[in-house]
């Protein structure tokens, strides 16, 4: 059996709508073809319909946020996996039932990983080209009316991308 690791969001509108599952990057992708996009002036979303999803998929072509932070992170997500199937492996041996998800703590150390990573601002650290982003330097924010406050972290323009991060295993 195959497991594969994916990074993604939940695709959250940036508005009312439910939200559903989109995997954006797998611990291990292909090198992207594509040319980046380039993203919006200002930042924010320029449709109505846009999605956590969509500005996911826009910062991963561009700055491959998710790709860099498992390659930099790579030991450490395999010790969170060692740990949690240590951790059940233990619980049974003790005669605990099995967890319906052994792989949780794991998922659960990719997700806080990632997100901290955006709010200490780790991808400067991580040598990605163009951050800290211009509009992180500039401020911009959909908070304030006028659109522009004090610096803040890259790819934390409202903080829907950062909070609807994911991590999950398919097994083949």
């Amino acid at each position: 059996m195959t497991l594969t690791l994916h990074l993604g969001v939940l695709d959250v509108p940036y508005g009312p709508d439910a939200p559903t599952v989109r995997s954006v990057a797998k611990a291990r992708p292909a090198q992207h073809p594509k040319k980046a996009r380039a993203t919006k002036k200002g930042g924010g979303s320029k449709t109505p319909n846009e999605t956590t999803g969509d500005v996911a998929t826009l910062l991963e072509d561009k700055y491959h946020l998710m790709e860099v932070w498992y390659e930099n992170n790579e030991l450490a997500v395999a010790d969170a996996f060692a740990d949690a199937m240590a951790g059940e492996l233990e619980d049974m041996m003790t005669g605990a039932p099995p967890k319906p998800d052994l792989l949780a703590p794991a998922m659960g150390f990719i997700e806080e990983g990632f997100k901290a990573a955006i709010s200490e601002e780790a991808f400067a650290g991580y040598g990605v080209p163009g951050v800290p982003t211009k509009a992180a330097r500039q401020g911009t924010t959909p908070r304030k009316k006028s659109g522009k406050g004090a610096r803040r972290a890259s790819f934390r323009y409202s903080g829907l991308y950062q909070a609807s991060m994911k991590a999950w295993v398919t097994g083949n």
